[in-house]
């Protein structure tokens, strides 16, 4: 898990949002209304809504580039719980919550770094295949 979690105002514009996604290791940045957080931002995702729209960065609103919803797990999940719900939802981070606050994120190479020291046999058990961890990995 990776604790340094960047974020962003939903009010910020593009350009913010893309330093910010520049900055971040894991390439991507929270969109946040008020404290709370309401979107995320992937480096893939802010270069297809700019060419999308033809639009200059600063030009653009975060609350329109960002994907909602953003899917998130309790810090006393286990990893084939956050394994199986990044599978099911086809994402490639998971923000990791503590008493109602992200404390962290699972990036998707964390999840298989985990898997593959562990039993696949036991994985297909709990329905997490390799095809699912390839596509965690695209």
């Amino acid at each position: 898990m990776r604790r340094k979690v960047l974020s962003v105002d939903s009010t910020s514009d593009g350009y913010e949002a893309g330093k910010l996604i520049l900055e971040a290791q894991g390439g991507f940045v929270l969109v946040e209304n008020n404290k709370t957080v309401i979107g995320i931002i992937t480096c893939r995702h802010f270069v297809e809504e700019i060419l999308k729209w033809k639009a200059a960065p600063s030009d653009m609103r975060v609350r329109h580039i960002m994907s909602t919803p953003v899917h998130m797990i309790d810090s006393e999940a286990t990893v084939e719980e956050a394994a199986a719900l990044m599978s099911s939802k086809k994402i490639r981070r998971l923000p990791v919550l503590k008493e109602e606050k992200i404390i962290g994120i699972v990036l998707a190479g964390d999840i298989a770094k985990v898997v593959a020291s562990k039993n696949p046999q036991d994985l297909a058990e709990k329905g997490i295949v390799a095809e699912d961890l390839d596509l965690m990995m695209a």
